[in-house]
């Protein structure tokens, strides 16, 4: 039987606020990002902590394996950027995701609630172990309005890669 790996690869990650009061790429390796979740550690090609991007091979986890990754950025304050005027982040960088099944979003925090909010969901790109040359990349860019946030919501900002295998 083959099995179908699912795969991404995240790099070149960048974050800023229109008029470039705040400017914070991720510059992985970064270790003031934090990886977390229930996943099989050989899985984790490309730890963003010690490594230039974020990779991970679900099949290389096993059969059976419930796997859910998250590289989560540090608390970045958007206040200064708010108070200049700058009403939105945008987050860009290339990717490659082999979508068989589960979830590869792009969340940020939101501090009132204490929830992570999905700000973008990566549609499949990949095939194969495309992701291990870095070919079939595709950029992608999303957006957030901070215009209606609260104090607590732009000092506690954060957001995160999330992998949810979808328990399969």
């Amino acid at each position: 039987m083959r099995s179908n790996p699912v795969l991404f690869l995240l790099m070149f990650v960048a974050f800023s606020a229109l008029a470039q009061v705040l400017n914070e790429p991720s510059n992985w390796p970064n270790t003031d990002w934090t990886v977390s979740g229930t996943y099989a550690a050989s899985a984790l090609i490309n730890d963003p902590t010690t490594s230039a991007s974020f990779s991970f091979d679900d099949d290389a986890a096993g059969p059976g394996s419930d796997d859910d990754i998250i590289a989560e950025s540090p608390v970045i304050d958007l206040t200064d950027a708010f108070n200049a005027g700058e009403l939105q982040v945008q987050f860009s960088g290339i990717y490659n995701h082999r979508n068989i099944g589960g979830s590869l979003t792009l969340d940020y925090f939101d501090a009132d609630s204490g929830n992570w909010v999905t700000l973008f969901n990566f549609p499949n790109n990949g095939t194969g172990s495309d992701y291990s040359n870095c070919t079939n990349l595709q950029s992608f860019v999303a957006g957030l309005f901070i215009d209606s946030f609260t104090a607590t919501q732009l000092s506690g900002f954060k957001y995160r890669f999330a992998y949810d295998d979808d328990d399969g």
